[in-house]
């Protein structure tokens, strides 16, 4: 739990651990699990922000294995701007829809804007 905390401060990211208790049985797949293992998972969240085009900040807990087209649907869920007409900006770049967002290097707090793509392609 220090080495966690550590790495928290150190790269101001947030985490939640999610323990996982597998009782009673082997369970044989992909993965041997033996009975009775516990094992805690880490997942790395942050926090960054989204600026609109009238101002408005929304704010968005992510994954880095999330990938952009993720962050646009939560967008449509919290603006009612469909996926498609959404433009994400990244120090002054259009990012891709189909990548991680870990491609990107996101930190806890990184900006995008959003800017709305124009009909006709323009």
């Amino acid at each position: 739990m220090v080495l966690l905390q550590a790495v928290q401060q150190k790269k101001r990211v947030f985490y939640r651990i999610v323990d996982l208790f597998i009782t009673g049985r082997s369970w044989s797949g992909p993965h041997q699990v033996s009975t009775g293992l516990l094992t805690s998972l880490l997942v790395v969240t942050m926090k960054i922000s989204v600026k609109t085009l009238v101002g408005k900040e929304l704010a968005l807990d992510v994954e880095p294995s999330e990938k952009v087209h993720v962050i646009k649907e939560r967008i449509e869920e919290k603006e009612g701007i469909p996926p498609e007409q959404q433009r994400l900006i990244h120090n002054g770049k259009q990012i891709d829809d189909n990548l991680p967002i870990s491609q990107y290097n996101f930190t806890e707090g990184t900006k995008l804007h959003l800017a709305l793509s124009l009909r006709g392609g323009y």
